[in-house]
């Protein structure tokens, strides 16, 4: 709970556009939080329709779409992961989509 002009802040994994299915259903990817990777726009909407105004995101790491597509792709233990293909984040990459670390800000209105 926030009073009336209290702040709301956390530092996430958030994704810039919508990511591969493949991405959201691998386990290796959510275990490293990945997967589970807001868009900011659906961050933006949930903070909104908890009250919460003046939603910003400060990106403080952008995340290499190769070192994250050799990792997703390796798998646990060196076995190789079927279930993620890296063709897929590239596309995403290519269009623009990205995976950042960031703060997230907003605040509660009415001080």
């Amino acid at each position: 709970m926030l009073r009336p002009g209290g702040r709301f802040a956390v530092s996430d994994v958030v994704s810039i556009g919508q990511l591969p299915d493949s991405l959201r259903e691998d386990m290796e990817a959510w275990v490293g939080c990945v997967a589970g990777a807001l868009d900011t726009g659906e961050y933006e909407g949930y903070l909104s329709g908890a009250g919460f105004g003046d939603v910003g995101f400060q990106v403080t790491r952008e995340y290499d779409p190769t070192d994250l597509a050799e990792t997703m792709s390796t798998g646990c233990c060196s076995e190789p992961n079927v279930n993620w293909d890296p063709s897929d984040y590239e596309r995403y990459y290519q269009s623009g989509g990205k995976l950042v670390s960031a703060f997230v800000r907003a605040t509660k209105p009415g001080a």
